[in-house]
C-alpha cells in the first residue's frame, strides 16, 4: 500500500483502539417508537449519541461535518469537487440478547480482541474506515474525488429511515463507495428482505374452556406438558391448586380439586427481527386467573440472514406446546400446526419458498412471536433469493396456509441487488483486498444480509469480517481482533485512495 498512508495509520494504532472502546460504551440500541423518540432523538437517546460522538470525533479531526436531523451524519474534507466517492457506515446495534462473558457495553480487552455489541457490527468497521479517510486527508496525496463518509442511526431496523432520510436532504450523494458491513472481498449481491406476520386466533371478551384442556392428577400434568424438562416447569406460586415441580423426578403434581383447566395466558420470545431469539416463554393459567405454569426455552442468538448457525428458542418452545392440550382450542390447534409450517427448518420449506440461485437460497427466521387476549402473532424474517418476487412468495405462502388456523401478511418488503463483480469499482475492491490481505482464495460472494447498498446502487459491501469464520454479527460475546481492525483500516485507506485519486 502507500508508504504515507500506512505510517498515518501506525502512529493512530492506539487511538483507533481507545476510541472504539468509548465507541462501543455507548448503548446505541435504536428504537422507532416509545417515550425516547423525539424530534431531536428520532430514534433513541442512544443512537443520538453515537451520532454526536462520530460529529465530535470528525471535527476534532478537522472535517467538514453535518447532522441530519440525528437520523445520519456527514463527514467530509477538502475543497469541494465535482465527484465524491464514500463510505457508509452505521453507529446503532442490535439488543445485547443472551448471555455475556464480558458487558455487552464495556468496550473491554481481552486476549488482543475488543468485546462489546457492535464490536464488528458495525462500529469498528465504520472507525477503521474513518481512521482510512483520516490518513488520507493528512496524507495531502492528489485527489480528484471528494470522500465523504456518511453514518447512520437506524440501520439495524432492515428498511434505513436515516439513510432515506440522507438520500431526501444531502446537497450531493457520493457515485461510489465501500458499505464496511460484510465480508471480505466483496458482496456482489444481497437477497430481498420480507418481513412476514402470522396470525391465528380473534380477539375475545373471554376465553372459553372445554373439556379438552383438563389435566388429571400427575399423570396429566406431566402428559399436558409433553416432553418438558422440570427445569422448564416453574411454580408461580397461586392457589392450593397450583402446579408445582415434584421431587426430583420433575413430574408436576396438582393437589386440590381434581381437574383444573390449564389456559393460555402468553406467550412472548424474541428480542429483534434480525436476531435468532436466544428466548421464548408460555405462562398458563387455572380458570380463577392463577398462573399455574410457565415454560422457558432458551436457545443461542446469530444473525438473522444465517439462522441455522443459532439455535431458535421459539421453535423450540412451539414443538414443545405442540404436544399440548390447552384453551383456548383454537389457539392449541393452530399451535399444533407449527411445528410442520416453520419449526423444522430454517429455509422456509415449510411456507413452501424454499429456493435456491446464485445469490443464495431462502432463510427463515421466526424473531419474535406474541399471546394475548386469544390473538397469537408470529413475526418472520425472511431473506428471498432475487429468483422469487414478492408477488410469487405470497401466492406460495397463501397455497400453504389455505385450509390452516393462519392468515399471512406481507408487513414490509425491501428489494436485493446484483452487481457485476468484474465491473468497477468493484474490481479496484477485490484486487486492493488481495494485494494487501495475501489471501486470493476468498471470492466475491452473495448473501442474505441486507446493508445500506441496498439503496445506493453505486456502493459496494466491502469487509472487515473474513469469510473463514463463521457470521460474527448479531451473537452473544461478539468481539473484533485488535489487529484485524488496525489491518482493516489499512486495506480501506488504500482502496479509498485508489478510488478518490
Amino acid at each position: 500500500m502507500n508508504a504515507e498512508l500506512e505510517k498515518i495509520l501506525e502512529g493512530y494504532r492506539d487511538e483507533m483502539v481507545e476510541k472504539l472502546q468509548e465507541f462501543i460504551r455507548i448503548e446505541s440500541v435504536a428504537v422507532s417508537k416509545g417515550a425516547e423518540c423525539t424530534q431531536e432523538t428520532p430514534f433513541g437517546k442512544g443512537s443520538a449519541a453515537a451520532l454526536d460522538f462520530m460529529i465530535e470525533l470528525g471535527r476534532e479531526k478537522g472535517f467538514a461535518t453535518r447532522n441530519y436531523d440525528n437520523m445520519v451524519c456527514e463527514l467530509d474534507f477538502g475543497e469541494r469537487k465535482d465527484e465524491a466517492v464514500g463510505t457508509i457506515g452505521h453507529a446503532d446495534v442490535v439488543p445485547a440478547a443472551g448471555v455475556w462473558e464480558y458487558p455487552p457495553f464495556g468496550g473491554e480487552i481481552h486476549g488482543g480482541r475488543i468485546y462489546g455489541r457492535g464490536a464488528m457490527d458495525d462500529k469498528g468497521p465504520t472507525l477503521a474506515a474513518f481512521y482510512a479517510v483520516l490518513a488520507i486527508k493528512e496524507s495531502g496525496l492528489p485527489l480528484s474525488k471528494n470522500i465523504t463518509q456518511i453514518i447512520g442511526g437506524h440501520e439495524e431496523g432492515g428498511y434505513f429511515p436515516c439513510l432515506r432520510h440522507y438520500i431526501e436532504n444531502a446537497e450531493r450523494i457520493p457515485a461510489h463507495g465501500i458499505v464496511p458491513d460484510s465480508y471480505f472481498p466483496i458482496c456482489f449481491s444481497e437477497k430481498h428482505f420480507a418481513g412476514l406476520q402470522f396470525t391465528a386466533g380473534e380477539r375475545r371478551q373471554a376465553v372459553p374452556v372445554s373439556e379438552s384442556a383438563d389435566v388429571r392428577g400427575a399423570e396429566g400434568a406431566e402428559s399436558a406438558a409433553g416432553n418438558a424438562n422440570a427445569a422448564d416447569l416453574v411454580n408461580a406460586g397461586g392457589d392450593s391448586g397450583a402446579a408445582g415441580i415434584a421431587g426430583a423426578s420433575g413430574t408436576a403434581g396438582i393437589s386440590g380439586r381434581a381437574r383444573r383447566k390449564l389456559i393460555l395466558k402468553s406467550i412472548t420470545g424474541g428480542d429483534a427481527l434480525n436476531i435468532v431469539p436466544p428466548w421464548a416463554e408460555a405462562v398458563f393459567c387455572d380458570e380463577d386467573g392463577n398462573v399455574v405454569r410457565t415454560i422457558r426455552e432458551s436457545g443461542v442468538a446469530a444473525h438473522a440472514s444465517m439462522p441455522e448457525q443459532g439455535e431458535n428458542a421459539i421453535a423450540k418452545l412451539l414443538r414443545k406446546l405442540a404436544q399440548m392440550e390447552f384453551e383456548p382450542a383454537d389457539i392449541c390447534e393452530a399451535v399444533k400446526e407449527l411445528p410442520k409450517l416453520m419449526c423444522r427448518d430454517t429455509n422456509g420449506r415449510g411456507i413452501g419458498i424454499a429456493v435456491s440461485d446464485v445469490t443464495g437460497e431462502t432463510t427463515n427466521n421466526v424473531a419474535l412471536i406474541k399471546y394475548s387476549d386469544g390473538r397469537l402473532s408470529i413475526i418472520s424474517n425472511v431473506r428471498l433469493p432475487l429468483s422469487l418476487s414478492r408477488r410469487e412468495m405470497e401466492n406460495r405462502i397463501a397455497r400453504v396456509l389455505e385450509g390452516s388456523m393462519w392468515s399471512c401478511r406481507t408487513t414490509g418488503f425491501l428489494e436485493g441487488f446484483y452487481i457485476n463483480p468484474e465491473d468497477e469499482p468493484a474490481k479496484t475492491l477485490i484486487d486492493v483486498y488481495r494485494e494487501e490481505s495475501g489471501d486470493t482464495k476468498s471470492q466475491p460472494f452473495a448473501n442474505g444480509c441486507g446493508s445500506y447498498a441496498r439503496l445506493l446502487p453505486g456502493f459496494i459491501p466491502f469487509g472487515m469480517a473474513q469469510q473463514s469464520g463463521s457470521l460474527p454479527f448479531h451473537v452473544e460475546n461478539e468481539y473484533i481482533e485488535i489487529e484485524e481492525f488496525l489491518e482493516t483500516a489499512k486495506i480501506y485507506a488504500e482502496a479509498l485512495y485508489r478510488m478518490a485519486k
